[in-house]
């Protein structure tokens, strides 16, 4: 009798040091961390897991319901107590966490079910990163190339003098550079990347600078019934990079020209 008992100490015990280390490992998660049985109810969860399951204390025996969660957590566990993975991506706070719900096998029966919590903010803020900067790329490319055609659509009209053929060449060999330029910028973002290339600054004539930007848009204006009018100011000088300034002239440029026409046929 009291060798039996001393067994069943020992089980205990064993099972007691298990419990514990297994405490211990997950609670030491950056993930969070969630095992219900196929009722369930909460068998294990980490502190991890708390912050996408509302923040309230899930003791073990209580029912994943008690949890004031996004129903489709819920869902995604039923989905595995069915038998099938389930996954999913939840916002929480600005927070983005991918779900990952397991069904637990037993005896060839589901007997509950495994779900992970990992955070994927920074993940989801270099695709958002991504998207926004191949949309900029895309806009970048889109205006160069609808000023060489127009031009070269108006090129090819026998109407125009030689003067405005010789004007509407210049801005496709102007928009050209620019798309060679973009090209390049790309590749510098790569080596900038990389930990290669320093930011050069000179002095500018910010005026020619301008005045050379307006030049390729003056067709797409006449396209649109409009008349582009500048007035700038000669020998206005900068320090700076002479791409990225170009770049932003060209810019506030492409807004100015995609804005709602005025009433009067003349923008300046």
């Amino acid at each position: 009798m009291g060798s039996e008992m001393c067994i069943r100490d020992r089980q205990m015990n064993e099972l007691q040091l298990r419990q514990r280390e297994f405490t211990a490992i997950t609670e030491n998660m950056r993930e969070g961390f969630l095992l219900v049985d196929c009722k369930m109810h909460v068998l294990s969860s980490n502190h991890s897991a708390l912050e996408v399951l509302g923040g309230r204390e899930l003791k073990p025996g209580c029912l994943l319901y008690d949890a004031e969660c996004s129903q489709e957590i819920f869902d995604a566990v039923d989905t595995a107590l069915s038998g099938s993975h389930a996954e999913l991506l939840l916002t929480i706070d600005e927070t983005s966490w991918q779900v990952l719900a397991n069904p637990v096998v037993a005896s060839g029966q589901v007997a509950g079910a495994v779900v992970l919590f990992m955070d994927v903010t920074e993940r989801e803020q270099r695709e958002r990163l991504r998207r926004e900067f191949s949309a900029n790329v895309s806009h970048e490319l889109k205006t160069p190339l609808t000023v060489i055609l127009t031009n070269a659509e108006m090129l090819r009209d026998p109407s125009y003098s030689e003067p405005e053929r010789q004007r509407f060449a210049k801005s496709i060999l102007t928009m050209s550079h620019q798309m060679r330029g973009l090209v390049e910028s790309l590749l510098e973002l790569a080596r900038v990347d990389n930990g290669a290339v320093k930011k050069v600054f000179e002095a500018l004539d910010w005026s020619s600078l301008v005045q050379d930007a307006v030049l390729p848009f003056e067709a797409l204006f006449f396209e649109k019934g409009l008349t582009l009018q500048t007035d700038i100011e000669p020998g206005i000088t900068v320090r700076g990079s002479a791409q990225h300034l170009r770049q932003c002239a060209e810019i506030l440029l492409c807004l100015l020209y995609t804005s709602p026409s005025p009433r009067d046929p003349k923008t300046s």
